[in-house]
């Protein structure tokens, strides 16, 4: 099982460094009295498939004691057995998923793809090409009236 010391943990993911934070004095108990926003996760609640998944990370600190803390960068809404079941079909219109910006696309397509819905993935992934399709063409749309608009303060 792969695991991360404590400071690189802070600092990759969650941009947290200092100088006075080292390996040799920190522990989990510091942690959760410092920075009390970052989430752990119960020995019990931890799975091998959210290991390898990256849903979960395990962090030892100076003592070598392995906690485990939930991955920020992927923030994935957990449903209650109620809420969905096997029985039900995820579904979702197209035409909401036209208005969304690249990143969110890109956000719904990982959780997507975390919950096992492949073909939903893959009709975001063609609404993610066509965005970045028409970016450049915007892009060149903004830049030119930015110099249209230099060329008439030139002028003056």
């Amino acid at each position: 099982m792969k695991t991360i010391d404590l400071i690189s943990f802070l600092h990759n993911y969650y941009g947290i460094y200092h100088t006075s934070l080292r390996r040799e004095r920190i522990t989990h108990a510091d942690i959760k009295l410092l920075f009390p926003y970052i989430r752990t996760c119960k020995y019990e609640d931890v799975y091998p498939e959210d290991i390898v998944r990256g849903l979960v990370l395990g962090v030892y600190d100076r003592t070598n004691r392995i906690v485990y803390y939930y991955n920020p960068h992927l923030i994935v809404e957990q449903f209650e057995e109620d809420e969905l079941t096997d029985d039900e079909e995820f579904s979702f219109e197209i035409d909401d998923y036209t208005l969304l910006s690249k990143d969110e696309l890109l956000k719904i397509r990982r959780r997507l793809r975390l919950e096992g819905h492949k073909r939903q993935a893959l009709m975001i992934t063609k609404l993610i090409r066509k965005k970045k399709q028409e970016e450049p063409l915007e892009y060149r749309k903004k830049k030119e009236k930015l110099l249209l608009k230099e060329r008439s303060y030139d002028k003056y």
